[in-house]
């Protein structure tokens, strides 16, 4: 099934997988899982490309300005709501 990608401009909230680092030094191999991170962002969608989104936390009024942008390969995304504004 197709994703229905968000439009620019869209308040959402994006739950994704990230790598997850260890401590730093030598670490045994029985102590590492493997596992990745499970993480939320929250923004308005500044961009949507074939592979990627990039969310804007802080945008000025005029929505020209952003700062604090994050791009999120879409082979990590596992979630998209779209927030609603009242």
């Amino acid at each position: 099934m197709a994703r229905k990608l968000p439009r620019v401009g869209q308040l959402v909230r994006v739950t994704w997988v990230d790598s997850r680092g260890y401590e730093n030094g030598w670490v045994q191999r029985d102590d590492m899982d493997g596992d990745v991170i499970e993480l939320m962002s929250v923004g308005w969608v500044w961009h949507v490309a074939k592979d990627r989104m990039t969310l804007a936390p802080h945008m000025d009024v005029e929505q020209t300005q952003a700062c604090g942008t994050l791009s999120i390969p879409w082979c990590a995304v596992r979630e998209v709501l779209v927030m609603r504004m009242e």
